[in-house]
């Protein structure tokens, strides 16, 4: 990171981003989980010619994890 080097840029992250994350906090407890990280684009979607709908999210290996543990309950 030889372009941040001698810039405060730890401080500069926390200046923007936690007042962000402080008005976020009281509200994380009412909101539920996504399976994604809501990165909802084409290329991590599979979809179904016949239905037109989305058979396939692919989000890295922990979607991978719980759509395993759902296949199992199912």
């Amino acid at each position: 990171m030889a372009a941040l080097a001698g810039r405060p840029w730890r401080e500069d992250l926390r200046a923007v981003h936690l007042p962000f994350h402080r008005r976020l906090l009281p509200h994380l407890g009412r909101l539920a989980p996504l399976w994604t990280h809501n990165d909802r684009h084409a290329s991590n979607l599979l979809w179904n010619p016949a239905t037109g709908t989305v058979s396939t999210v692919l989000d890295g290996l922990r979607l991978l994890d719980r759509v395993r543990l759902r296949t199992r309950r199912s």
